[in-house]
């Protein structure tokens, strides 16, 4: 009766009350792809491999069971770096996309039927960098020889099926087939998923996923699994941030931070904003994390100036 009561009062004042648990699956993106096709006779039409990338999906629990029924996606980031064209003139894409959830769409409904995942909903799919054409034929594609292209939109796109290999019951990795991304009229792109789980675990409804009373001492902020490396969703965490330009204390999904502006900002400064001005992530602080990412880690030391060092090996 008591518990009742409680959680009546809980949702009369508003709070936040996780009502059933889901299991929260991290799928790293690798082997990826984008098809690029119907550019300008043919000059840039390419398949290329696109990554690092992250997705987040939620299935239904049963007891400690994940189960077939409603799922989420939660979480999607992909790196898109490559060069496309011949050699006289060639576009470097230097872009991130990212599935731009908020707090009045915060995920994308579907069901787990078996082995696929069909999403009910599109997702808001935002595209933020530039494309720089250099070479005699760029006019072709509307772009100027040596200028960057700016690009920064958010369109709805419908995702294929995510198809896993046996079952997410199992931990099995999926594919997704192609799905229209927004473009232009100078070609047709389409993305192309491959996902192996990193992750999973169990949490109640709408809660975050923290380390626990773990980490050992000195561990880096971002190492929100404690185990003194970065995993590819702790990087693109750090990107996250980046984007948004500003954020400020208070529980975020993966840590003590929340993007955005923000009045409160007397917590402990994040390790990897270790420059001027706080609660920013700049680009150099970016690659500074990249540099660790790529190194293996990070454990404390007095010799750099973000205090942090590679792991011996």
């Amino acid at each position: 009766m008591i518990r009742w009561m409680a959680l009546a009062l809980a949702a009369l004042l508003g709070a936040n009350v996780a009502t059933a648990d889901v299991w929260r699956v991290t799928y790293k993106l690798e082997g990826s792809q984008l098809e690029i096709e119907d550019t300008p006779q043919g000059l840039g039409d390419a398949v290329v491999e696109v990554g690092p990338g992250v997705l987040v999906l939620e299935f239904s629990d049963n007891n400690g069971t994940l189960v077939n029924g409603p799922a989420k996606l939660v979480q999607y980031t992909m790196v898109q770096q490559f060069t496309t064209g011949i050699e006289t003139s060639r576009v470097v894409t230097d872009i991130l996309s990212e599935a731009a959830f908020d707090a009045q769409t915060p995920s994308v409904s579907g069901t787990l039927t078996g082995s696929t995942l069909t999403l009910s909903g599109t997702v808001p799919y935002h595209a933020e960098g530039v494309n720089t054409c250099t070479g005699a034929l760029c006019f072709l594609a509307g772009f100027q020889n040596g200028v960057p292209a700016a690009i920064n939109r958010t369109d709805p796109v419908t995702f294929a099926p995510i198809v896993f290999s046996g079952s997410p019951v199992t931990g099995d990795g999926f594919t997704m087939d192609r799905a229209q991304l927004p473009g232009n009229d100078n070609a047709s792109t389409y993305l192309v998923l491959q996902g192996t789980e990193v992750r999973r675990v169990r949490v109640a409804s709408g809660d975050a996923d923290p380390c626990g009373n773990y980490p050992p001492a000195g561990a880096h902020t971002a190492d929100t699994d404690c185990d003194l490396s970065f995993g590819l969703n702790e990087v693109l965490r750090i990107i996250q941030l980046y984007n948004a330009g500003r954020f400020h204390c208070g529980a975020g999904p993966e840590d003590a931070y929340s993007t955005g502006q923000g009045n409160v900002i007397d917590c402990a400064r994040h390790n990897a904003d270790f420059q001027t001005p706080a609660f920013s992530i700049s680009l150099s602080e970016l690659l500074r994390m990249l540099q660790l990412y790529n190194l293996g880690g990070a454990v404390p030391c007095d010799t750099s100036e973000d205090g942090f060092c590679p792991p011996s090996k």
